[in-house]
């Protein structure tokens, strides 16, 4: 037979799973308890690193997530955006999307009915739980007034770990953060039957009736519709100048 296992002792219980022996020699088991908590400790850690997935075991992980959160429903969030000259900004609304899975497009439109920043449409679509992430992005974690201060801030914090960011999903992302309040607005979320993109890109029109066109090969004319006619410009669009400058 296989001896029964020490009692787990620590500093605080001793005197109890002990008794009289504690009394006879307390430095003795002061030293053995203390040489179980290492030995715990190890033990622990060893298991720890067992359990440990790899870096490419990590990625299949969330593919899968991202997979099963698309099984469910397919949604979509259309965003106007009045100011995105920050690189950095564009660059983690890029990366974000990317790496929730998300499809979809970042729009400019330099029509002179916008003023000289012109005006911006955000489109993405996924599953529920990386809509909402980027939702809680949008509306909550970008500093839109950081592109007045300075043209290359912008952002909270650097790149966040999926652990951190599946943490902050379950607080719910509430809209419209108080800093760059009207500078990004949500101008819908809802449910789609299938997606109209193909991974996520920059484009860049001179005219209105040019960025309805690039829509309207998706058949998602609408959205421009929705995000541009809300902007406060004229929107008659101007001459087809035909500009579509793919931008990465």
């Amino acid at each position: 037979l296989m001896p029964p296992p020490e009692p787990k002792m620590n500093l605080s219980n001793f005197m109890k799973v002990l008794a009289n022996e504690s009394i006879a020699d307390p430095s003795a088991v002061t030293a053995k308890i203390q040489a179980q908590i290492r030995e715990r400790e190890k033990n622990h850690e060893m298991r720890n690193m067992a359990r440990k997935l790899t870096p490419e075991e990590r990625r299949e992980k969330k593919r899968r997530k991202i997979i099963n959160d698309m099984k469910k429903q397919l949604e979509v969030a259309l965003f106007r955006v009045r100011q995105l000259s920050s690189p950095k900004i564009r660059y983690k609304i890029d990366v974000n999307a990317q790496q929730s899975g998300l499809s979809g497009a970042v729009l400019s439109c330099r029509d002179p009915s916008f003023g000289e920043e012109g005006l911006h449409l955000v489109v993405v679509e996924g599953g529920p739980r990386s809509i909402r992430r980027f939702v809680k992005l949008m509306t909550r974690r970008i500093k839109w007034n950081a592109q007045d201060a300075s043209k290359g801030g912008g952002m909270e914090g650097g790149e966040e770990g999926e652990e951190s960011e599946e943490e902050e999903e379950e607080e719910g992302g509430a809209q419209g953060g108080g800093e760059g309040e009207g500078k990004c607005e949500l101008v819908w979320r809802g449910v789609v039957a299938k997606p109209a993109f193909t991974g996520f890109k920059f484009q860049e029109c001179r005219t209105l009736t040019t960025a309805r066109k690039v829509f309207e090969v998706k058949g998602v004319v609408h959205y421009v519709d929705m995000t541009f006619q809300g902007g406060g410009g004229g929107g008659g669009g101007g001459q087809d100048d035909g500009d579509e400058d793919g931008k990465r």
